[in-house]
């Protein structure tokens, strides 16, 4: 059913949709945990710094048959020019390790086992507040954005408090919750959880929804040549 709460204007025009099916609810990009005892200074990292010779095995990224983060991930950076898929290829190359979720990779850069690996940005925070020696990097080069986008069923039988429900959490007060667990608010005003940038201040990496949705079984059969499942 479409449906455009108060607010949604205000929604960033690279994650909206101009068809108002479904509204973004918040912004969780994807970025790069880093073990701040093996790269103290992490504040040069960037996606090409994961494909570097020098930092061959070090490396760790979730499974794009596993995360839904990692599978749109894989999908947004297919379409950048300067990443492509081959850039999959690459970490390959630099002897990536593979494993299942966004948990196991705070795992093994947490422990040490790996110095830098793909995440969503609210496990790497927690993470360090909960004592690991880690940080997280929003690349300047752009990040993906997953969004946890909500929808009105078009047979719902009660319309009128599944759009208070959407009326909500576009709310000052239902994007300050969201901001309270942690996630970036997807409406600007909001204040950002402690230490976190702004979400005007990041390069967001995108592609066409049709298409990453057209191009997703592709994604993961290619994933799965090259990686294995």
């Amino acid at each position: 059913m479409p449906y455009q709460p108060p607010g949604s204007n205000q929604i960033p025009q690279v994650l909206a949709d101009p068809d108002h099916m479904y509204t973004p609810t918040k912004m969780i990009p994807v970025g790069i945990i880093v073990n701040t005892k093996q790269f103290p200074d992490p504040s040069g990292v960037d996606w090409k710094t994961l494909i570097d010779p020098a930092n061959r095995g070090k490396v760790v990224t979730p499974s794009a048959l596993y995360s839904g983060a990692a599978a749109y991930t894989v999908g947004v950076f297919r379409n950048q020019s300067d990443l492509g898929w081959s850039y999959f290829q690459q970490l390959k190359n630099n002897d990536v390790m593979v494993v299942k979720g966004n948990g196991d990779v705070v795992k093994r850069v947490a422990t040490g086992e790996r110095s830098l690996g793909i995440i969503v940005d609210f496990m790497a925070f927690r993470a360090k507040e909960q004592g690991s020696p880690v940080a997280f990097v929003y690349p300047k080069s752009g990040v993906p954005v997953i969004t946890e986008p909500v929808a009105i069923a078009k047979q719902s039988r009660n319309p009128a408090a599944a759009k208070a429900f959407v009326d909500f959490i576009l709310s000052d007060e239902g994007q300050k919750l969201e901001a309270s667990l942690g996630h970036l608010p997807i409406r600007p005003g909001i204040q950002p959880p402690t230490g976190r940038p702004s979400p005007s201040d990041l390069k967001v990496l995108s592609a066409p929804t049709e298409q990453l949705a057209a191009e997703r079984d592709q994604d993961k059969k290619e994933w799965s040549a090259l990686f294995g499942n």
